[in-house]
């Protein structure tokens, strides 16, 4: 893993560690202005970000009795925590989602929340769960 230290707005790329008699390194190197994303080289918490479905639809169609899982994601450093509500419900689902019964159909929100940041972002999946038979008269 490339470690850099980000000093007044500029990128040392720590091309010139150096460790004293007592264990202290000290690091120079040459100075860029190309200074990454936290989250990409530094370690810095970052996110959450990009909140998306697998599968990516924001609506899915289930036939009953078929099992369906949906998963929330979200770009966080370090992992958010992701939870699930239905129609507005505090009750708190898991992730990811399983779907398989009528009872199911409705609205769910996503919730992603960085603990470290205090961040919370949410993202809306409409579920219809459809009846496997159907009667005709």
């Amino acid at each position: 893993m490339d470690k850099y230290l980000i000093k007044k707005d500029k990128l040392l790329d720590g091309s010139d560690t150096t460790t004293t008699d007592n264990g202290i390194k000290t690091t120079a190197g040459k100075a860029t202005d190309a200074v990454p994303r936290c989250s990409e080289k530094t370690g810095v918490p970052d996110g959450p970000e990009n909140i998306r479905f697998n599968p990516t639809s924001d609506n899915i169609d289930v036939i009953e009795g078929k099992s369906q899982s949906v998963n929330c994601l979200a770009d966080c450093k370090p992992d958010c925590n992701i939870n699930w509500s239905k129609d507005g419900s505090t009750t708190i689902l898991n992730n990811p989602l399983s779907l398989s019964t009528r009872n199911q159909t409705g609205s769910y929100t996503c919730t992603v929340t960085h603990t470290v940041l205090n961040k919370q972002l949410t993202k809306q999946l409409n579920v219809q769960i459809y009846c496997k038979y159907i009667i005709l008269y």
